[in-house]
């Protein structure tokens, strides 16, 4: 049967995604890169998911040259491995979902993070040649034979089109060579390693990996970026990538909470999800607990966020971008945010708590507070606010170094609180919460941390700050998506909040608002509006009590003339 082709970047839009025949390709669903693999893509593709990302792993059977329990010679490929990777790639054709190969992961070559280097048998303690986990990224030996296995994979699997990418690594910040700084040799085994698979490559499919996005030198010689993103806020971090700087796609390739310790998944996925569908990504950010998914069986939460990208008018729409939106109600609750990165060094100092509740710098914000060890990292962070009326910042700590930490906060430069983390024998895991009171007006809210090592910053929340709801959106000049939701810690009334809905920047005329049921997937409620040059978008929301989609499209006789001028171009 015909196919539309391999996945390719988009030619009339470097940061999207389109097969060869032309389609728009919108990546949407979630990791199961391990497990039940063949079972759950076939629900993931009667769910409106196309997406997932598999690894070769050594401990559920994926990995050729590392099968459970069945010693190897280096080199030599296990085809009852081969075979299962038959399976898997056959049941995502019938289930049309597209996936990105994983080849390798960190943990292979890992002392430290999720580490299986003791257990390797390329490591000499186990028989082979490699004396550290820093080798194989420039070793003579394992470049051949990695070479070698990765010709087989192309040779055997390159045939579909629902491989929709090889990913060379997952997480490879994590392995030894990048922890130990050999950053350049990491990168040039990407660039040697990509341009050996598209020459192996028959049809020239994608090439990336997953790594943090502050390593530019790993990416260049990918065909689009792979981060991945653990947050307290999801829905406030995922929609937060603003790719237009960039000459390619990206996508959250996973996405989660930063602890799954009383995690609801449900609220998980939506706050992943519809949230990302409204950022500038060239795809969804990507689920990470599948094992979740699987146990409570949430596959229908992703079938509506799948019939509004494929319905909304969304995949026909260019040049889209973040910003402009702003919403007001009558109630006002705490807004509550999370640092947007982990460990990592700062890349701004001053963030600014907006009265729509909406952080700005947010994203670039590391949870890692340091102390003296560290402290060119990140040495402190000042939040200005404006308060209507006098209220309170609590900032929540989750853990500690084990050598102690000093966070002090002081408001317009005036100490106001000062928590000690004594050192111990390990780190600290006990949550703390420090509150200080902020007179209304604006003011200038400074964290740093005086002590000999890091404090971790679970969270911070402002009383009564902001709207109870808030949106994510993106716009052009005559057509909008936008995903309001309660804000994170809100009390929402019986019933729901209403309200009011603003877009600046949409060209005069007549619009349609079009309310999408996020629980369905269909258009609950519609309404008209009308935008001059002095009167922007201004709409009513129905009552939400936790989320909705809204679509906004320009109607009247200009909206079908350009319709008719863009359906002539397209023939």
């Amino acid at each position: 049967s015909p196919t539309p082709g391999f996945i390719r970047k988009d030619p009339k839009d470097k940061l999207r995604f389109a097969f060869d025949n032309g389609n728009s390709f919108y990546p949407l669903g979630h990791n199961v890169a391990w497990g039940k693999v063949e079972e759950i893509l076939p629900k993931m593709g009667a769910a409106g998911e196309n997406w997932s990302r598999i690894w070769m792993n050594h401990w559920d059977d994926k990995d050729l040259g590392w099968p459970q329990e069945r010693k190897m010679q280096a080199g030599e490929l296990d085809l009852q491995v081969a075979k299962r990777w038959d399976d898997i790639v056959g049941v995502a054709e019938k289930s049309g979902v597209y996936f990105q190969m994983v080849l390798q992961h960190h943990g292979q070559y890992s002392t430290n993070t999720d580490a299986n280097w003791a257990k390797n048998p390329w490591n000499s303690a186990n028989g082979g040649w490699l004396k550290t986990a820093d080798e194989f990224f420039s070793d003579e030996r394992a470049v051949r034979l990695t070479k070698a296995r990765y010709r087989y994979i192309v040779a055997r699997w390159g045939y579909s089109p629902n491989v929709m990418a090889w990913e060379l690594f997952n997480e490879v910040h994590w392995t030894d060579a990048m922890v130990h700084k050999h950053v350049e040799e990491v990168a040039d085994w990407h660039q040697n390693m990509a341009e050996f698979l598209r020459k192996q490559d028959p049809y020239k499919r994608l090439v990336t990996t997953s790594a943090e996005l502050d390593t530019p030198s790993i990416w260049a010689s990918m065909d689009y970026l792979q981060p991945h993103l653990y947050a307290e806020d999801l829905a406030a971090n995922v929609g937060s990538i603003l790719p237009a700087k960039l000459d390619k796609p990206i996508f959250l390739g996973e996405a989660g909470p930063s602890s799954y310790k009383g995690h609801e998944p449900s609220a998980g996925i939506r706050s992943v999800v519809w949230p990302s569908i409204m950022s500038e990504a060239g795809g969804a950010a990507q689920y990470w607990a599948w094992e979740m998914v699987e146990k409570e069986n949430l596959y229908s939460l992703f079938k509506p966020a799948s019939d509004f990208v494929r319905q909304s008018g969304l995949l026909s729409k260019r040049g889209l971008v973040s910003g402009g939106f702003g919403i007001e109600t009558k109630q006002r609750g705490p807004i509550t945010f999370s640092p947007g990165l982990g460990w990592a060094a700062s890349k701004r100092l001053e963030f600014t708590a907006l009265p729509s509740g909406a952080v700005t710098g947010l994203s670039e914000m590391p949870a890692y507070l340091q102390g003296k060890v560290k402290k060119e990292m990140f040495p402190s962070a000042t939040l200005n606010v404006s308060f209507a009326e006098a209220g309170t910042c609590t900032i929540t700590t989750d853990s500690a170094a084990k050598a102690g930490a000093l966070l002090t906060v002081s408001v317009d430069g005036a100490k106001a609180a000062e928590q000690a983390y004594p050192a111990s024998a390990a780190d600290s895991n006990a949550p703390v919460s420090i509150e200080v009171k902020v007179p209304a007006g604006s003011h200038a809210i400074r964290l740093e941390n005086m002590g000999e090592d890091w404090v971790r910053v679970k969270s911070i929340s402002l009383s009564g700050y902001g709207p109870v709801l808030r949106v994510f959106g993106k716009s052009s000049s005559d057509f909008a998506v936008a995903y309001v939701s309660r804000r994170q810690g809100a009390q929402m009334p019986p019933g729901g909040a209403s309200g009011t809905l603003s877009l600046a920047g949409l060209k005069a005329g007549e619009y349609k608002v079009a309310w999408w049921d996020t629980n369905t997937g269909k258009v609950s409620s519609e309404q008209t509006a009308t935008v001059t040059a002095s009167l922007p978008l201004s709409v009513e929301t129905p009552p939400i009590v936790e989320d909705a989609a809204v679509v906004i499209s320009r109607t009247g006789d200009a909206a079908k003339a350009q319709g008719k001028a863009l359906a002539k171009k397209a023939q």
